[in-house]
């Protein structure tokens, strides 16, 4: 049985009058590292650093 982890982070957003309010987001942490793991691939000399 699989369980996602979601990593919680805050985001700050800026409304139309300049007020700031903080948000709590989850981000599903898997797909974070499934995409770097895709990318690396793609990468080559300087630029892939593991």
């Amino acid at each position: 049985m699989r369980r996602p982890h979601k990593e919680p982070l805050e985001t700050v957003k800026v409304g139309s009058g300049g007020e700031e309010s903080v948000e709590l987001v989850e981000f599903p942490l898997g797909v974070w590292l499934n995409n770097t793991k895709a990318r690396r691939e793609g990468l080559y000399g300087d630029r892939c650093i593991s």
